[in-house]
């Protein structure tokens, strides 16, 4: 077989929302307490929201700036866990046997309609928000996902660089915590927060522009490749 390729988001079409965790690191909990007119950093140990994806975008393809829309069009890279099972009351120590795989994920947010609607879910939501890739990492006990490199590139600028150990909720914790209340089916989509350095924390704000070039890598996945369009 002869001819270009394209690599797709490994999930294109999730079954569900995908389920997102709110200011999982402590650095980006401290930067937004001085730039957000809203109370993103409640005094709250975590924080659950969901994000409608009708399709997930993948490696290389391109990000829609929605103009018509937003004005603040922001990145977030988050790692994503992938349910391999039907999991409820599944305790932390056990998490691990529930778990798939992992991926980058880039959770792409409108500020403005974030502030706008008092809450997130409209302002994450839009067509052409969420971005996944370039693959599942197996999860098969060779490495520690509770420890992996991040870091975030826009045009070859370092935004974001942390790691998974500083977490604040863990993702076994988290798996624990989502299954008290409901079953996590196979195929769910965890995005589990990202660290410092958004756009929006910048002084002034520095939110993507047409033909910005973002590179998401994570320790052990790969690298996720995009151009805004």
């Amino acid at each position: 077989m002869s001819g270009p390729y394209k690599i797709l988001s490994p999930i294109e079409y999730p079954k569900q929302d995908i389920i997102c965790i709110g200011m999982n690191y402590i650095d980006h909990k401290d930067e937004l307490e001085f730039v957000s007119k809203e109370d993103f950093s409640k005094d709250v140990d975590t924080i659950y929201f969901s994000k409608r994806a009708n399709k997930i975008l993948g490696n290389e393809e391109k990000i829609p700036l929605n103009e018509k829309i937003t004005d603040c069009l922001d990145y977030e890279i988050e790692l994503g866990v992938i349910i391999g099972k039907d999991c409820k009351n599944v305790k932390a120590n056990e998490a691990k046997n529930y778990i798939f795989g992992f991926t980058i994920f880039n959770d792409l947010s409108a500020r403005d309609l974030q502030t706008k609607y008092r809450q997130w879910y409209y302002g994450k939501s839009f067509d052409g928000s969420s971005v996944m890739g370039p693959c599942i990492l197996l999860n098969d006990g060779s490495f520690d996902y509770n420890n992996l490199r991040l870091i975030t590139k826009i045009n070859g600028e370092i935004r974001q660089e942390n790691s998974t150990k500083n977490m604040i909720l863990s993702v076994d914790k988290m798996i624990e915590n989502l299954s008290e209340a409901m079953t996590l089916k196979k195929g769910t989509i965890i995005a589990t927060g990202t660290p410092s350095g958004v756009g929006m924390a910048f002084d002034p704000p520095r939110f993507l522009k047409k033909e910005d070039k973002i590179e998401m890598e994570i320790e052990k996945i790969g690298v996720l490749k995009n151009i805004v369009g």
